[in-house]
């Protein structure tokens, strides 16, 4: 059993565990190269007696803080990452498509990281700065950071151009440190957008933070060894190769020292470079204007925004980010497509959860707030019945609120039809990505690996359910006509309270003009081990099933854990969380 449970971990961790060994050996080689070459070689000899250790550690760590930031911006190239998980998604690069899903994870790993090796390299030019004051080296004056014994000044370096610019990328990495903490983000998440912005004046302030003429290394080592004592400008070659009887070396000319120069751009140009074509391209891409084809209010302040874009196209599971200059210049928001357009011209749509500032300034610019509050459930079964199950309403400021569209990018619901058997847990308005996948499955359900779907949706809210109820009831008939009666098996578990949902299952039902909710309506939380795993595990014994879970993350941990742990019918559940990296 524990060999068993020790395999399903590794299967579900392996990329993630693989990224970190890779970045973690990374480290460790180039800050040790980095050490050893400032501990050995040659050109740094002088420079060593003076500074000791403390002089590999801030060259090592400076070194780290190189290659962590370069691996911090390649994760930020969004067009970059997304284009080769399409890419992998094609070639069934299974494991490759799985690492690309991390890039979130190598964010966060690296950007630790980088304040990590921040407080090595700060406190170890520390102690240079009082070894630089207290070991003035009166013979090579070259070597030393003041021209003059005279002038030492403890806190002199502090207004270099090394000394300036570190204290500022110093502050702005406590800023961004600080405002990615999970709880300051969830509160004020316009912070945290800010504050990491600061990442580029950081990146040019790291460019010149080399440029001080702190640390200096010996230029002539062929006409002066390093430790040579004994100096004779008239000897010959020949001669200075030759070490004296008594051991001591002769040299032809006195030690002479340059700046070191800057490493910090080559770590820097290349991801760089590739990040500003990646805004550029989003830039251009973001630029283009949407057309608001119609607007849907649902119950549970949700907004279904359809749209139209020429030449957009997107696959089902992935997300694209939206702006509206009238409400927020610069900000942009993630949301998954709940609809893909399925031929050229046709729309799109995703459904907003009005929660924060943005989404309902979004909200009152297209509704009424008269409207959008005498919208009952009664209303919307109405409307269902003459409409579809849609409640359209005229924009009401449409010619003042433009919107546009960056994307789409890639996300883990995209392999939902990558398995034999897939179960899709959705919680509350995290139903979105599987929305778009069912729809799509509608024409393609016969050339796709997929033979068995599980759905679950958990809300509170039994008027949430009326969002896509109409679809996956379409679906389910579509399933039953094309004799897969076992493709696809819902279920609905409602955590609200039992009597006050009654009515809205009622209610809904009529709309349906079937029975088809209630009959898939389990009251209270689902029981994910006795009441999913194990009856899945049984029914597909030694089966590679796809877990996919999207919602809040409370539940994650749990579906997780369960992956680990249910295999004892030799399964292993691969479990996948959706997340806008």
């Amino acid at each position: 059993m524990f060999g068993r449970n020790l395999r399903s971990v590794f299967h579900n961790h392996c990329c993630k565990i693989s990224l970190f060994t890779i970045l973690l050996a990374a480290n460790v080689i180039v800050f040790c190269k980095t050490y050893i070459t400032y501990h050995d070689e040659a050109e740094y000899f002088y420079l060593y007696q003076m500074l000791g250790d403390s002089l590999c550690w801030a060259r090592a760590s400076a070194a780290a803080i190189c290659l962590n930031i370069f691996a911090v911006m390649i994760s930020m190239c969004k067009i970059f990452c997304s284009y080769l998980r399409n890419l992998f998604f094609k070639v069934s690069f299974d494991g490759l498509r799985r690492l690309l899903d991390e890039k979130k994870s190598m964010h966060i790993f690296c950007g630790l990281l980088v304040c990590l090796f921040s407080i090595i390299h700060t406190l170890a030019h520390c102690i240079n700065n009082l070894k630089f004051c207290n070991n003035y080296d009166n013979e090579r004056k070259g070597l030393n950071l003041f021209t003059e014994k005279e002038k030492v000044d403890k806190l002199y370096v502090f207004f270099t151009t090394t000394g300036m610019t570190g204290v500022l990328m110093l502050i702005i990495l406590v800023l961004m440190f600080t405002s990615s903490i999970s709880s300051v983000r969830r509160k004020n998440y316009v912070i945290f957008w800010y504050t990491h912005h600061l990442a580029f004046p950081f990146i040019v302030l790291l460019l010149l933070h080399n440029y001080g003429c702190v640390i200096k290394r010996q230029k002539n080592l062929v006409d002066h060894v390093p430790g040579c004592l004994y100096l004779n400008e008239t000897a010959n070659s020949t001669t200075l190769e030759a070490p004296l009887a008594n051991g001591v070396e002769i040299c032809k000319a006195i030690p002479q020292f340059e700046h070191d120069p800057a490493q910090a751009w080559k770590w820097v140009l290349f991801p760089l470079s590739l990040y500003i074509i990646d805004r550029l391209i989003r830039k251009w891409r973001g630029s283009k204007e949407v057309e608001l084809v119609k607007v849907v209010p649902h119950e549970g302040n949700v907004l279904e925004l359809q749209l139209s874009q020429r030449g957009f196209t997107a696959l089902p599971g992935q997300y694209i980010q939206l702006q509206c200059p009238e409400i927020a210049k610069f900000e942009w928001h993630p949301f998954t497509l709940t609809k893909c357009p399925a031929v050229a011209g046709d729309y799109f749509s995703v459904h907003i959860k009005v929660l924060g500032k943005w989404t309902d300034s979004v909200r009152s610019h297209l509704i009424a707030k008269k409207e959008a509050a005498s919208i009952s459930m009664e209303s919307l079964v109405q409307y269902s019945k003459r409409d579809g199950g849609c409640v359209t309403n005229i924009v009401r400021d449409s010619k003042h609120l433009r919107l546009f569209v960056d994307g789409p990018y890639g996300s883990p619901c995209q392999d939902v039809t990558k398995y034999s058997v897939s179960i899709c847990v959705a919680a509350g308005i995290g139903v979105t990505p599987f929305a778009a996948m069912i729809n799509s499955l509608r024409w393609k359900v016969e050339r796709c690996k997929l033979k068995r779907l599980y759905f679950i949706w958990v809300s509170r809210d039994i008027y949430d359910f009326h969002w896509f109820l109409q679809l996956l009831h379409d679906f389910y008939l579509e399933m039953v006509r094309a004799n897969k009666l076992d493709f696809f098996i819902c279920k609905f578990y409602l955590t609200g309270s039992e009597a006050d949902c009654e009515n809205g299952a009622r209610c809904i039902d009529e709309g349906l003009r079937v029975g088809w909710l209630k009959s898939r309506l389990y009251f209270g939380r689902p029981r994910w081990s006795d009441d999913v795993f194990d009856v899945i595990s049984r029914n597909h014994k030694r089966e590679r099933i796809g877990v996919f879970y999207t919602g809040p993350r409370q539940i994650s941990p749990i579906l997780l854990q369960l992956c680990h742990t249910t295999t004892r019918h030799g399964n292993s559940f691969i479990y996948h969380k959706d997340s806008f990296g």
